[in-house]
This record gives structure tokens, C-alpha cells and sequence, in this order.
């Protein structure tokens, strides 16, 4: 079918899937979305090469979990190939399509929120826009989108329980440490592994260097897979720990600047 959107010139064509397939749909309060991530509309497809979507805007971001089959993803001038196992993330703000090749079944959710964009940008910058999940996360993340699709059509979720279940489902990913891709596992423990560390010492002095000495990481990896996974350096993360410091210092006794100063590793 072709469908318009808004009267305008924006157009799409969407097929529809297998009987036995679910579709849902959720209108989120303005407190909510104002604030949170809430669906959109999601369920469950069963789909045959018959099945293609394409459109030019839809506002919302996309996820898919592949449970079987094959299909495809068209967006910015590539093709992403979907596959059993793997998970897809979309911003069908842009111009998109996807389909099945054969048979085909996948998990689906529009979303958007407050920090929508920001959770796309973040997982799609370290992942790509396809990525094969662990196992066990690819088992956490089934579950989720199932829980949010019975308890939209039972009417039993409330929007803050799905909220959270959309942000677990966003979080899953980045904390899985089992992608093909090591350096996305590694870069992230790094980074997490040197902020505890200047954390814990920043009141002594404190060099990049010796930080990368205790990571057993030359200064330049470690300054830019800091950089790349903060998106800060980590000589100015350390200034703001101590700065942040320095203001709770400042707001809760009556230390001279001075003293505080040299508390804070200043």
C-alpha cells in the first residue's frame, strides 16, 4: 500500500506481513514523553519475500531483532544484510527501507523520547547499525520487547515500566561484552577502568602517563580510545572531577579556597 503522510509529498510503501503476525500501538501522555522513551507502535512479524518497506520519514527510531530468515537494510546509501541472530537500529527520521528475502520473522519497535537520538547516536557509533549481540543478551532483549507487547495489549504495563524496559533493551548492548568487534568491549573497559582510577587518586597529582602505565597501554592509545569512548580527553576529564570536587568543597564548609585547592589536587 501507499500511504501519505500529512497531505504532503512524503510517501511510502509498506506490504504487509503473514497472518499470525502482532501489531500494537501506544499513545504516550505528555509527561511522558516529554521526559522518558516510549513506544511508538511494535510487535511481531512472520513475513515472505513478498514483504518490503520503504519510506521517507516516519518519526521514530527503529529496532529490530531478527529471530529467523534473512532480509535487508537500505539506508544512506548502504545495504546492511539481516540474519538470525543480529539486531538492527534505525533512524527513520531519514529515508529507509527494508524487507525479507524468503521467509522471514523479527521483533520490531518504534520509539522515540528525550534521549532517543542520543541513545541511537551512542549504540549505532560503537556498534554500527547492524550488530550480533551475545546470546544471552540477544535472549534479555526478546524478552523485553515481549513484556512491552503483552503489556501494551493487556493494558497492564505502566509508561514508566515500559520506559524502563526500553532502556534496558538501548543499555544491553553496550554492556555486552561478547561482539565480534573487540575493540568495542576493550575501548569501553578501558575507559571505565582509567575514570576509576583518576577518580580514586585525583587528589594527588596525576599524569596522563601514569594512567596509561597502569592500564599497560601506550599514553597514545590510551588518549584516544579515551577520546573515543568519553568524547572528552582524559586530562579534562580529571579537571572536571576535580572541579566538581571543588564546588562540594565550597558549598558544604567554610575551607579557604586555597585549602580546597589543594584537597582537590589543584
Amino acid at each position: 500500500m501507499l500511504l501519505g503522510k500529512g497531505g504532503g509529498s512524503m510517501r511510502s510503501y509498506i506490504s504487509e506481513p503473514l497472518s499470525g503476525s502482532i501489531t500494537c500501538f501506544h499513545t504516550a501522555t505528555p509527561k511522558i514523553s516529554a521526559r522518558f522513551l516510549y513506544p511508538l507502535c511494535l510487535g511481531r512479524y512472520q513475513c515472505d519475500d513478498s514483504y518490503h518497506v520503504y519510506r521517507e520519514s516516519y518519526d521514530s527510531f527503529l529496532f529490530m531483532l531478527i529471530l529467523d530468515g534473512k532480509g535487508y537494510l537500505k539506508i544512506d546509501g548502504k545495504t546492511h544484510h539481516l540474519t538470525k541472530g543480529c539486531a538492527a537500529l534505525v533512524d527513520c527520521y531519514r529515508p529507509h527501507s527494508y524487507g525479507a528475502l524468503g521467509s522471514f520473522s523479527f521483533l520490531w519497535l518504534h520509539f522515540d523520547g528525550a534521549t532517543a537520538r542520543n541513545y541511537y547516536s551512542y549504540l549505532t557509533e560503537r556498534l554500527g547499525q547492524v550488530f550480533t549481540p551475545s546470546q544471552k543478551s540477544f535472549g534479555s532483549m526478546k524478552l523485553l520487547i515481549t513484556q512491552l507487547l503483552s503489556g501494551i495489549l493487556d493494558g497492564t504495563a505502566p509508561e514508566l515500566q515500559m520506559a524502563c524496559w526500553i532502556t534496558q533493551l538501548l543499555t544491553l548492548p553496550v554492556l555486552d561484552g561478547d561482539f565480534s568487534d573487540s575493540e568495542v568491549s576493550y575501548g569501553s573497559s578501558l575507559s571505565q577502568r582509567a575514570c576509576g582510577y583518576m577518580r580514586s587518586r585525583y587528589q594527588n597529582p596525576l599524569s596522563v602517563d601514569e594512567v596509561a602505565s597502569f592500564l599497560s597501554v601506550s599514553t597514545c592509545h590510551f588518549i584516544r580510545q579515551f577520546k573515543k569512548e568519553t568524547g572528552m580527553t582524559p586530562h579534562s576529564y580529571l579537571l572536571s572531577v576535580r572541579i566538581n570536587s571543588a564546588k562540594f568543597y565550597l558549598k558544604t564548609t567554610s575551607d579557604s579556597v586555597k585549602e580546597i585547592g589543594f584537597r582537590c589536587g589543584f
